[in-house]
């Protein structure tokens, strides 16, 4: 028996010698293609943006009528999507609110607040410090959450 005439035959008589390759190729290019779907979404904006809240130490004091949160250590952060919320609080006040505003006696939190920078809230009829106390909350807002950064108890003056 010849080998080559048996390999020859064998060649000549089978269709299917191409078929592994081809199957191979086709297997790799539909997997490619939904690797290539898969990640574009993720890179695309299936996953929102993850804005991390800043680590901050924030410092608080009692004095009389007035309450003074400052920055003392830690991240700097943009005090636009800060508010100062709570039951020691007649309303909600941003953090970014102009000094001599309802419920803020002086103010120096801004887009870049750092170690150092303070706000003092007050009583006031238009909003801030409620005169029976309570809890104060300073709360970081990003991407339709809200965190909060830290807590105060709010003795009053009542």
């Amino acid at each position: 028996m010849d080998l080559n005439a048996l390999s020859l035959e064998r060649a000549e008589s089978s269709n299917d010698r191409a078929v592994s390759p081809v199957i191979g190729i086709v297997l790799m290019v539909g997997i490619t293609v939904i690797m290539a779907a898969i990640i574009g979404g993720l890179v695309m904006g299936m996953i929102p943006d993850q804005t991390s809240q800043p680590t901050v130490n924030l410092e608080f004091q009692e004095h009389n009528e007035t309450v003074t949160i400052a920055h003392g250590g830690g991240d700097d952060f943009d005090a636009a999507g800060v508010t100062i919320t709570g039951s020691g609080m007649t309303e909600e006040l941003s953090a970014t609110a102009d000094d001599d505003s309802g419920g803020i006696e002086s103010n120096s939190w801004d887009n870049s607040t750092s170690t150092g920078d303070s706000i003092t809230l007050a009583e006031d009829s238009d909003g801030g410090l409620d005169a029976d106390g309570g809890e104060i909350q300073v709360v970081w807002n990003a991407n339709d959450r809200s965190t909060i950064l830290d807590r105060f108890e709010y003795s009053g003056t009542d």
